[in-house]
């Protein structure tokens, strides 16, 4: 396309030429200056080609005037994009003081000023630098406040202060920057207002500045959030029923929905739901919820919880949440079969939990404490130690009885054992 266009082009300066040529050759033209007494006489065609000859002399004597400061300018941005690069580099393989020592230096060209203090407030984070990141974002905000807004922004988010990122983010010239959209919207997600979130999604779309996977996954946020705050069933099913069929079959929002539904008392639909989208697509943290919540009987939840076993047995959630429905049935030979099984797959807190509980229920003080205790340290990324021994319980022995002879040795009943009168 674009060698047309200089085709074009080229068709039409030389039929431009042409033209002026025939035009000129009939009249060539009268060109006279007159300065101070001098008179310069020529025909239209010399004259412009001395203008041009000026000025193409001018251009060149200016241009030689300035190469050396044009040079050394070069050299500036070409050292300075060198050291941007190294220090990006050096950031990425965790080198972060050199990092930020490159990128400082890369950050006194105007020309990579921006990238360089950016990638230097982010590396001074990655190595926990508060008062150098501080002192960075100072000397950003000077040159292009916008940016240093929304690396406070993301800073304080991450922190948990929204509230904060909200405001900096409200304080920008609109229109809004799709990071800085990005960013307000994940801040009202975090203050519980998901219904103003919702409404700068389409407007996140339309910018088309993030791949369409991320806005997927922000829609799913949003939805998930406006499922969690609903406080009636027909508020749950009119929410569900009003987002696109796409995002109600996404297992976020589907983990959502089934956690309101059990807040609700609404068990059997969080159970529907849950079925419906592991018949679709295996989800761990789906399966963990199952049958969480309602007075339903166990008894159907564990048969069909069973079933999926003989594709997903090596799934530690569903031995989980087996475990859970076989101790709240009272089967505590296979609660704990299953819960030793998923502590086989992954040493879960939640296995340990469940574990405790069943041997709780069986009188098992001792060994529910400990695997209370390793719940606590599974948790804070410590090994989880062994239960102690079940206790044997002592059988009691028949005691032998000894036989007594008379002196001709007839066996004699035992005083014991005499008939009552």
């Amino acid at each position: 396309m674009k060698s047309w266009r200089w085709l074009v082009l080229s068709l039409l300066l030389i039929l431009l030429i042409a033209l002026a040529w025939r035009e000129l050759s009939r009249d060539p033209g009268y060109v006279q200056i007159i300065w101070r007494g001098y008179s310069i006489e020529s025909s239209l065609v010399i004259g412009v080609g001395l203008i041009v000859g000026a000025w193409l002399a001018l251009k060149l004597l200016i241009g030689a005037l300035l190469f050396p400061f044009r040079a050394l300018s070069r050299r500036s941005r070409r050292v300075a994009r060198r050291r941007l690069a190294e220090g990006v580099l050096a950031a990425h393989h965790g080198q972060h003081a050199r990092a930020q020592r490159l990128l400082r230096k890369a950050a006194s060209n105007e020309y990579v000023q921006t990238a360089a203090l950016v990638t230097a407030v982010v590396a001074a984070d990655a190595c926990d630098d508060q008062a150098g990141a501080e002192a960075l974002l100072t000397e950003l905000d000077a040159h292009d406040p916008t940016e240093a807004t929304l690396l406070r922004g993301r800073r304080w988010l991450a922190a948990g202060d929204a509230q904060a990122t909200l405001s900096a983010v409200d304080g920008l010239p609109l229109p809004l920057l799709p990071a800085a959209m990005r960013l307000k919207i994940e801040a009202l997600l975090d203050l519980g207002r998901a219904r103003e979130a919702q409404g700068l999604v389409p407007e996140l779309r339309r910018s088309k500045s993030l791949p369409e996977v991320v806005i997927v996954e922000l829609e799913a946020k949003v939805a998930s959030a406006l499922l969690a705050v609903v406080d009636s069933r027909e508020n749950l099913r009119t929410e569900l029923a009003n987002l696109p069929k796409s995002l109600r079959q996404r297992p976020e929002v589907v983990l959502a929905y089934a956690r309101t539904a059990q807040r609700l008392g609404q068990a059997e639909l969080a159970d529907e739901a849950i079925e419906a989208n592991l018949s679709r697509q295996w989800t761990e943290a789906l399966v963990a919820i199952y049958g969480l919540a309602g007075s339903l009987p166990h008894t159907a939840r564990l048969k069909r919880a069973e079933g999926w076993l003989a594709q997903h047995a090596d799934s530690p959630a569903l031995h989980v949440t087996l475990g859970r429905l076989c101790r709240e049935d009272g089967l505590w030979g296979k609660a704990e079969a299953y819960l030793q099984s998923a502590l086989q797959f992954d040493a879960r807190a939640d296995a340990w939990e469940e574990l405790a509980a069943t041997l709780a229920a069986q009188g098992e003080e001792p060994r529910a404490r400990r695997a209370l205790q390793n719940a606590l340290r599974v948790q804070r990324g410590e090994a989880a130690t062994p239960l102690p021994n079940r206790p044997r319980v002592a059988a009691t022995a028949p005691q032998p009885v000894l036989e007594s002879r008379s002196s001709m040795g007839v066996p004699m009943l035992s005083v014991d054992s005499s008939p009552e009168p």
